[in-house]
């Protein structure tokens, strides 16, 4: 006589498929939330990342292009403003407000360098002096993602310095200090020219000439010109040479001021 033939599964049967079922299905879940919250993290590394990228850059190429870097070496300050070579981008304005950071361009309206997806949490400028040689902006920031959720949170530290590249260019007088204590060059650092006009060479001056080997060489004519009354010959003025300007018929003269020999000083006709 045959057995009657199965038409189900067994309590234990069913309790142990359930169990089976339920590990494999957490063990998914959990690779699941795993995997998406490493591609949000991503995301906002990659957003943080590529928002700094494009703010540092902006800030590298404005430092680079400009003339002067205004403010107090070795404070830290939000808010920096460089003098550029170009009427158009002068000045020109980098600061961070309410967790942006913002450029100005000739008084004009700001443009941000970040958006509200990442928020700039510290940020300082610092203008490093360099005697000698270019100024440079020492710049540190730390820009995360703008996120309630902590498993999303991303934070980039940037600590650089940058350095001018540009020459220094004015758009004003430049002039000196009311205690008349700055020189223009001091003796181990000294000027080679001005607008390639004047040179210098030691102690000796050339105008026109690149290598002076006198006190003063000029290449081309030398003019004098006294419009004005030609005062008395003392001391003071000893060696100077006056020309006088007549009018009418009457020439033109040229007189040296010169010690004569009764110890006087006295206008000599040259």
């Amino acid at each position: 006589m045959q057995s009657p033939a199965r038409s189900g599964f067994t309590t234990i049967e069913l309790i142990i498929f359930s169990a089976i079922f339920a590990i494999v299905s957490v063990a998914f879940l959990s690779i699941l939330v795993a995997v998406v919250r490493v591609q949000s993290r991503q995301g906002a590394a990659n957003e943080v990342n590529q928002q700094s990228d494009f703010a540092l850059a902006t800030i590298q190429r404005i430092v680079e292009q400009s003339s002067q870097i205004e403010g107090t070496a070795g404070v830290a300050v939000t808010d920096v403003t460089m003098r550029m070579p170009e009427d158009a981008d002068d000045p020109t304005r980098v600061y961070v407000q309410n967790g942006q950071i913002f450029v100005q361009v000739n008084g004009g309206a700001s443009e941000p360098l970040t958006t509200e997806a990442v928020e700039v949490t510290s940020a300082s400028f610092v203008k490093r002096a360099n005697p000698g040689g270019k100024d440079s902006l020492s710049v540190v920031m730390t820009i995360s993602n703008n996120s309630d959720n902590p498993t999303r949170y991303f934070a980039r530290a940037i600590n650089v310095l940058v350095s001018r590249v540009s020459a220094a260019t004015f758009d004003s007088d430049v002039i000196p200090n009311t205690g008349d204590t700055f020189k223009l060059g001091v003796s181990s650092q000294k000027w080679d020219s001005v607008n390639e006009v004047i040179f210098f060479d030691g102690s000796n001056v050339g105008i026109g000439a690149q290598n002076p080997t006198s006190k003063l060489e000029v290449d081309g004519g030398v003019r004098l010109n006294a419009g004005g009354a030609r005062p008395s010959c003392t001391s003071g003025i000893r060696g100077t040479v006056w020309v006088t300007q007549n009018g009418g018929g009457t020439p033109d003269t040229i007189d040296a001021c010169l010690k004569t020999s009764t110890s006087t000083y006295s206008w000599v006709a040259i």
